[in-house]
């Protein structure tokens, strides 16, 4: 009696949750060999844009879209995958701990899965006090070209001609550079947009700080002990250490690199910037990008 009381409840809890909403499925509606099939986030995106029509876009949802439904959704816990991330990774949120988190697109993890076709909505990263900080650390030939959700492009006036330069082996000297330079806008040769895109998040919770810096100091422990494992004469690493060394790095959760405000900033690209493989002329396009990094050097994220 005892036995058919438990198989009783456990039949129960798997019953309840089903979904009501019909903006909303999950794929253990759809994958009908396990009540809880696990997916790694490429299949669970292709799962979700199976149920797509021309009437409706379905497809993973966005970590907010997710945290509300759940929040809602009291009975479903566990780990679920969510949309990329502006890092292009996937993301995922745990229900249960109520923690956001990320690894590589690529990667094995396995995860719970839910699909949705509301329209993600667009929500609003930088402040006005954050715009107008950006806005005054700008030399005077730069503006801001774009400012969206979570993204900020500050871009100067005129572009610049950006070529790749061996400068260990053949280093080009000033006086060849301004004969190129010559060379070039005889030629009319195309210049590239000199930008550099910012990303934009709110301030994180202290809870999610915490997970993060704690998250990162364990893969960084297990790179180290995977580096203990290679003997240091054996220069030929096998592949099977090169993928798990990549697929570890890249479950890296990236912490900002400044703090404006109460906004949390990525550098995203940075196209006009001259270093030990390329060359930028005219060489102000390049100096004023750093001029500008160097301005937010003050405002560089540092994790208490």
């Amino acid at each position: 009696m005892k036995m058919k009381f438990l198989i009783l409840m456990i039949t129960i809890t798997v019953f309840s949750t089903k979904i009501s909403s019909e903006d909303w499925k999950s794929c253990f509606e759809g994958c009908k060999q396990e009540p809880y099939k696990l997916l790694v986030w490429e299949k669970a995106d292709e799962f979700c844009k199976k149920y797509a029509t021309p009437n409706e876009n379905w497809r993973l949802p966005t970590i907010d879209q997710l945290k509300n439904f759940l929040n809602k959704e009291k009975n479903l816990k566990g780990k679920y995958w969510a949309d990329l991330n502006s890092d292009g990774k996937s993301s995922f949120y745990d229900s249960k701990n109520n923690i956001v988190g990320s690894y590589s697109k690529a990667s094995s993890n396995k995860l719970q899965v839910l699909c949705t076709k509301q329209k993600p909505t667009k929500k609003k990263e930088w402040t006005k006090e954050s715009i107008d900080i950006l806005k005054n650390i700008l030399p005077i030939n730069w503006y801001l070209s774009l400012v969206e959700e979570n993204l900020v492009i500050l871009e100067r006036n005129e572009g610049a001609w950006k070529f790749f330069e061996n400068k260990i082996n053949a280093p080009i000297n000033d006086k060849k550079k301004s004969s190129i330079e010559e060379k070039l806008t005889k030629k009319k040769e195309p210049k590239i947009p000199c930008t550099i895109q910012l990303l934009g998040e709110e301030e994180w919770s202290k809870e999610k700080l915490d997970f993060v810096t704690k998250k990162n100091l364990e893969i960084f422990n297990l790179l180290e002990e995977l580096n203990n494992d290679v003997k240091p004469k054996k220069m030929n690493k096998s592949i099977d250490y090169n993928s798990k060394r990549k697929e570890l790095q890249d479950s890296m959760i990236r912490l900002p690199d400044y703090k404006i405000d109460k906004v949390y900033i990525f550098i995203k690209e940075i196209s006009c910037l001259e270093d030990e493989y390329y060359t930028i002329i005219p060489k102000d396009a390049s100096d004023e990008s750093y001029k500008i990094i160097n301005s937010l050097e003050k405002f560089m994220f540092i994790n208490q």
